[in-house]
């Protein structure tokens, strides 16, 4: 589920987790920006990286490569 969150100009979408809402932003941070170095593992469609949240929480997130999706009907 997806949403966005503003204070004015700015927005940040959101991502609701069983019980837990993280921003994309906050992610990109603990994923060091999706860096190489955070990169666990990856197959079929799917790269697996590891961060860790400013509270500490170890987190994984599993994202779909570029270029996957096709117009194929």
């Amino acid at each position: 589920m997806h949403a966005s969150v503003g204070n004015g100009s700015s927005e940040s979408p959101i991502i609701k987790s069983r019980n837990m809402i993280i921003s994309v932003l906050v992610l990109k941070n603990a994923m060091k920006n999706f860096a190489k170095e955070s990169e666990l593992g990856h197959g079929g469609f799917m790269v697996v990286y590891k961060g860790q949240l400013d509270d500490g929480t170890k987190i994984g997130i599993k994202t779909m490569e570029s270029g996957v999706i096709s117009n194929k009907a």
